[in-house]
């Protein structure tokens, strides 16, 4: 069996999370039996899955396991179908969508939270005590049964919690108390396990002891491709072990030699750290990493191989229009956010339009601060571009219609250890203009060939670029051309040979 071991799958989801649903899809599909193991709790595990397109059978999550739930199938429950209470005696009163109180005599008892996304369906109850507190929260999962029980301190801080059987029993018991003058989890308990409590301090560790009970009742390989996560895969015993760095591990990515390594990397390249255990493969998505970091650290982890395998795969679907001299549409999809360079591109923007009035930018992606996004909107609204630019909504299912009609997917990414979305582009045949992004360049985006990559990272410089694209239009059918051929090399087959060297 093969493991693809992460945090959660997430209402919102990057590159990484999808890397493992391709990967997931493609092993399966070409009996390759894998499964995307999950460590996080959430009650809308089963909502998220259904919105990804993952079947559940091919999931396991840590906490689902331990209860009894795994492949547990239903559906949410309806605030009036609330067991818990007698509705002769209490008053059941909407407030808005998303709340609603009961009361007794016209005193507040509690209070019942709507889940995301729904109408009338149970998220969670919270009862509070004389002191107008939340003294207890019962959460729903949306398959329609009590997952979670917190209880409270006097304080208002939240003090256990309780992820219930289907039979009210507790598995798992997580207890806060006050450490480091903060309230914080400080012992999980796994109550009657096959007839024994075990007692752990901290979720990671409870995450190994689930592990390596996967790894005992079927070994497999283990692939993970979070870097939080490396510490629990590292102490699976007996198993193949294999960490896909989708990112580039060191502080300053524009000078790898001469610098220190990220903290969230030490678990990889410090195996004396974990008992000496080390990874069987360090997995890379271009040959320069590759070549680069096994140059830097094969003498610090001499026990592992670096190998190179695609993060993603697409089909080739090729252009379905011509260039819009007149009415040309720019795209960005991913994290919109200043790390990605998204406020860049749309400067990048403004001076496009300044030129070209019927220009139009979709942003297509997530940001996960409202604020963010609140602010970008502001300061479109204020530059007077707020109609010409359009924010696409997050697509669960990787759609890519918005890149139909797309004539440049701009890039303002300084560092990107492969692109992604990039590809995606060039699979719609969509020239890329970029800034010169470490890793990214003469390996998925080579200038003159399927885009142009320009030598000064500003937006003016990105603006100008297109701009000059788009005066030349057989050049930019070449380009388009050129993308097309980039991508067809970037095959689900051609994945899946890479990765059976490495599995084999």
């Amino acid at each position: 069996m093969i493991y693809l071991v992460s945090n959660n799958v997430f209402t919102y989801n990057n590159g990484p999370e999808f890397s493992q649903f391709e990967r997931l899809k493609a092993f399966n599909q070409n009996h390759l039996p894998t499964k995307l193991v999950l460590m996080q709790y959430s009650p809308f595990f089963s909502y998220n899955l259904n919105r990804h397109q993952i079947d559940q059978q091919d999931v396991i999550n840590m906490y689902d396991y331990f209860q009894g739930n795994v492949g547990r199938t239903g559906e949410p429950l309806s605030i009036h179908q609330l067991a818990n209470f007698d509705y002769s005696y209490y008053h059941l009163e909407g407030v808005d969508p998303d709340h609603s109180i009961f009361t007794f005599y016209d005193t507040k008892y509690g209070t019942v939270n709507i889940a995301p996304s729904s109408i009338c369906k149970v998220g969670d109850e919270e009862y509070l005590d004389q002191n107008k507190k939340v003294r207890t929260r019962i959460t729903w999962d949306r398959r329609g049964f009590v997952s979670r029980v917190d209880s409270y301190h006097l304080d208002g801080q939240l003090g256990t919690s309780r992820f219930l059987r289907s039979d009210g029993s507790t598995a798992i018991l997580v207890t806060r108390m006050n450490k480091d003058d903060k309230v914080q989890p400080t012992m999980w308990k796994l109550l009657d396990y096959h007839g024994h409590n075990y007692v752990f301090d901290s979720e990671i560790d409870l995450f190994t002891f689930f592990l390596n009970e996967l790894n005992r009742k079927e070994s497999g390989t283990f692939i993970i491709d979070r870097p939080n996560l490396e510490r629990a895969v590292l102490r699976v015993k007996g198993a193949k072990k294999i960490s896909y760095l989708h990112d580039i591990p060191v502080d300053d990515p524009q000078n790898v030699q001469s610098s220190s390594l990220a903290s969230s990397r030490q678990s990889t390249f410090d195996p004396g750290h974990q008992q000496k255990e080390h990874f069987d493969y360090l997995v890379f998505a271009t040959k320069a990493e590759r070549d680069q970091f096994e140059a830097k650290l094969s003498a610090v982890v001499p026990e592992s191989q670096f190998e190179v395998a695609n993060d993603s795969y697409v089909s080739v679907v090729g252009h379905t229009h011509k260039m819009n001299r007149r009415h040309p549409i720019f795209v960005y999809r991913g994290m919109l956010d200043d790390e990605r360079g998204i406020w860049e591109v749309v400067q990048a923007f403004v001076e496009i339009h300044h030129n070209i009035e019927g220009a139009t930018l979709k942003l297509q992606g997530f940001i996960g601060n409202d604020k963010d996004m609140d602010r970008l909107k502001s300061q479109l609204k204020s530059l007077k571009l707020d109609q010409a630019v359009d924010f696409l909504p997050y697509s669960p299912t990787n759609d890519l219609s918005v890149l139909d009609d797309a004539t440049i997917f701009l890039n303002a990414t300084a560092s990107e250890a492969f692109g992604m979305n990039m590809l995606e582009a060039m699979s719609r045949g969509v020239p890329v203009v970029s800034y010169n992004g470490h890793y990214l360049t003469d390996q998925l985006l080579t200038n003159d060939k399927n885009g142009l990559v320009i030598k000064s990272n500003t937006p003016d410089s990105l603006a100008r670029a297109a701009l000059s694209l788009l005066s030349h239009e057989r050049y930019y059918d070449r380009l388009a051309k050129g993308a097309l051929t980039t991508a067809s090399q970037y095959s689900e087959q051609s994945m899946l040979k890479q990765w059976r060297e490495i599995l084999k």
